[in-house]
This record gives structure tokens, sequence and C-alpha cells, in this order.
């Protein structure tokens, strides 16, 4: 995968700003596609065990997590200058516009529901399984909170052949602000980064766990099924 805008200009003038730190200011922000290896990929959530209920008349659970696994490729840094790295990191993961809820216990799902927190975990790691090195954890893990988005129940999409399926409409909601998951990494993180997409294995890996909390409770053989959207990131220098 080649990201990189040819910056031949800039290798001359290497030597003579690189002790001023001036060569970085020079390299404009990069653009990244599906930085993560995760753009498009399904995500099925379950009930998360020891979720209370909204009330303690209410059964079922609100709290809905699954996990994720993704690949991306090294770059081709070869035409940044020597000792040139970035300094930031950006990406957006959100969910697409619909999602299917399904229960095989129900015979009949919420027509609106709202997603009123979403939590991200993330490991990156030098290598196709957990364990490679170099390597960083998302810490603290991710999380955002208000009514985020709304799902609402598609008319004539549900399918009541094995309890009951239905697809719903996702939009967002008056505290999403611009993205479900505004992913900035730490500038440790963004060092630790450059090492894993320059240096070591060719394939590199990304995974973790996305949650939301919903604000009512659904029955707790209830599945919800997304895909993640993250179709760019930024490498700022």
């Amino acid at each position: 995968m080649r990201i990189f805008r040819t910056l031949a200009v800039l290798s001359g003038l290497a030597l003579v700003l690189s002790a001023c730190g001036l060569v970085n200011s020079l390299v404009p922000d990069q653009k990244v596609a599906n930085p993560l290896g995760i753009d498009g990929q399904t995500i099925t959530m379950s009930a998360q065990p020891g979720t209370a209920a909204l009330s303690p008349q209410a059964t079922g659970t609100n709290t809905f997590g699954g996990n994720f696994s993704g690949t991306f490729g090294d770059i081709d840094a070869s035409s940044i200058p020597g000792g040139v790295k970035p300094s930031g990191f950006v990406a957006d993961i959100g969910i697409d516009s619909t999602a299917t809820i399904a229960s095989t216990s129900a015979s009949s799902l919420p027509a609106t529901i709202n997603v009123t927190n979403v939590g991200l975990s993330l490991q990156v790691n030098d290598g196709a399984t957990a364990g490679g090195t170099p390597s960083f954890t998302l810490t603290p893990p991710y999380t955002h909170a208000g009514t985020l988005l709304v799902l609402t129940q598609q008319a004539g999409t549900c399918s009541t052949t094995s309890g009951i399926s239905c697809d719903y409409a996702v939009t967002a909601g008056p505290d999403l602000g611009a993205a479900l998951i505004a992913l900035s990494l730490s500038s440790s993180d963004v060092g630790t980064l450059w090492q894993i997409v320059t240096t070591g294995s060719s394939t590199n890996h990304a995974g973790g766990t996305v949650s939301v909390t919903l604000d009512q409770n659904l029955p707790s053989d209830a599945t919800l099924q997304v895909k993640l959207v993250s179709k760019e990131g930024t490498l700022s220098f």
C-alpha cells in the first residue's frame, strides 16, 4: 500500500533543516486508506455478562459487545527524509447505516432504540498474530457517551421464522459529534505505529472490542449486528 506522494524535493533540504526540526513541517498530512484494515468488517455483538437491567422489573440487557480483527500492510516511506517521523495520527471509526437485531426468544423488538454509550479497546502489533512487536494498546480505552445513534426499525424487514430478526436504519443522534469514535493516538503510540508500518513484518494486525449501551433492554439472547466504517486515517508530521 503506497500512500505517500513523491517528496523528493524535500530530500535536498533534509541535511540543512533536520537539525532545526523543520523538515517535519514541510511534509504534508498523509492520508491512509482503511488504516487499520477494519473498514467494512461485520461485528455481531452479544449481551455482555453481568450487565444490569435498567429497572428491577426489567429483564434482559442493554449492553452489547463484540470483537473485531483486521490486517493492514506496511507503507512505502522511501520518499520521506531520514529521521522524519509523524507527530500525530487520527482516524474516524463509525457504524454503517444499517444494523440488524435478532432474538430467538422474542416475538417483537422496539421500534426505536438509542445508543447512549460506545466503547473501544484497541491493540495494534507488528505481525498477523497477537504478541508481535512492536505493539501498543489504546490506554485508557476510548469511551463516548450521550445520545449518539438512533436505530429505527425498517418497515417490512422483520423475519419471524425463528424468533425475530429486524433491520434498523442507523442515523446520527444529537450528541454524536464528528464521528462515533474519533481515534487520536498519543505521541508515543504514534511513534510505535510508525515502527509497525515501516519495519518488521509487512502484515500488521489490529484488533479489539466495540461495546454499545442502549436506552432500553433487549432479551439476553439478542444479538446486534453492525458493520464498521473506517475509510481513512491521517498521519500528520
